[in-house]
């Protein structure tokens, strides 16, 4: 019996990664279902914000790439008529579309769908967390006319949705009706390390870190007021790629008038790869977000056995609860503060505690899931 046949959509894929989380999402599902359905994907040949193309990548052809064969399309070939002869020649059973604002790997896969496939294939649509209230809000006005204009050209008729959880299927209906049709697969993570790495904590002493996109969706600047609000000696080491260069550049007019007993530096980009290292090095993660539909940085960091201090606007609930974070909403500033005071006192006898606790919650994520299955599910 043959391989069912699917091509998959997105901006971005390995070895790009800048895109942050949805990149991960999709090379781990491509990792989990090589060996179980004929996967290509077909993604830009650029990482994020970048004008050179990937290394290591061939143009104008197929590229074996964690299994699956992947096209990476040149600037060039960024045209509907381009990405329709891919999609025909591929003859896929299933088209699975990531992210929701792309013109050549959303709307043009749509609209040929629409058109030319539909009596002959699937179509899923994974929107990535953009349908959450926070990320909506971070430059509206463009989401708006973009999501107008998708519901008045009816491409969302008859596509069937993939929800990561139960909030994201709510996001879904909430601005497509309830009828949409929405499948709910939980996003694919790494899986966790089986030792955990502890680090020093004394009383009086905090190392946090901020490692994700710098876009405004993930409130760095909120972050960055905080911490001088509290006039604590803490350290605040920022990590991740510069998605949004003006926003970016408020946040470091508040870095330069930071007093001097707070150390708060930008260190740059983190490979895939070095990611856990890093996370290792620091006693909590900083990530007041918008809003995740996973949060592959919020899990890594627990994974590697260190809490988390984040936002209520994520599927990692109940953290204090737990003993390994705090999920606080972004509208009560002076929790977040309280949260920073107590791991700053926090000594290492309880720290250690904490450390376990958080990456028992990682692995109870990861084995409660048998991800092949459910997504094998949905996609028959």
């Amino acid at each position: 019996m043959s391989s069912k046949r699917a091509v998959f959509f997105y901006n971005n894929f390995y070895p790009a990664w800048k895109a942050g989380g949805p990149v991960q999402s999709l090379n781990n599902l491509v990792n989990a279902l090589s060996d179980k359905m004929d996967i290509s994907v077909v993604c830009s040949a650029y990482d994020l914000n970048e004008k050179e193309t990937l290394s290591g990548i061939s143009l104008n052809e197929w590229n074996n790439v964690l299994g699956v064969k992947a096209y990476y399309v040149h600037d060039s070939e960024t045209k509907y008529r381009a990405i329709k002869k891919l999609i025909w020649n591929a003859n896929p059973e299933v088209i699975y579309l990531n992210g929701l604002y792309s013109i050549p790997f959303v709307i043009y896969p749509l609209l040929f769908w629409q058109y030319n496939l539909k009596r002959r294939s699937k179509l899923f649509l994974a929107p990535r967390g953009m349908l959450q209230q926070g990320a909506l809000n971070v430059k509206p006005f463009k989401k708006k006319v973009f999501l107008l204009l998708f519901k008045v050209l009816r491409l969302y008729k008859d596509i069937q949705w993939h929800a990561t959880d139960e909030q994201e299927e709510k996001d879904i209906k909430r601005v497509f009706g309830e009828s949409a049709k929405v499948h709910i697969a939980p996003n694919i993570p790494k899986k966790p390390v089986d030792t955990l790495q502890m680090i020093g904590k004394a009383q009086g002493e905090l190392r946090l870190v901020y490692l994700s996109l710098i876009t405004e969706k993930k409130n760095l600047h909120l972050a960055l007021k905080w911490i001088v609000e509290l006039n604590l000696p803490v350290v605040f080491d920022i990590y991740g790629p510069v998605k949004d260069q003006l926003y970016w550049e408020k946040c470091v007019e508040l870095i330069e008038n930071v007093p001097q007993h707070i150390n708060i530096r930008y260190m740059g980009e983190v490979l895939p790869d070095k990611v856990l290292d890093t996370f290792s090095q620091y006693h909590a993660l900083f990530l007041p977000t918008k809003g995740e539909n996973f949060g592959h940085a919020i899990y890594e960091c627990l994974s590697i056995g260190r809490p988390v201090l984040i936002s209520n606007e994520t599927p990692w609930k109940n953290l204090e609860k737990e003993n390994c974070g705090f999920d606080i909403p972004i509208e009560q500033p002076e929790l977040f503060k309280i949260a920073i005071e107590k791991m700053f006192k926090t000594e290492q006898k309880s720290y250690d505690v904490i450390c376990k606790n958080a990456q028992n919650l990682a692995m109870k994520y990861w084995a409660g899931h048998d991800f092949e299955s459910i997504y094998m599910k949905m996609f028959n």
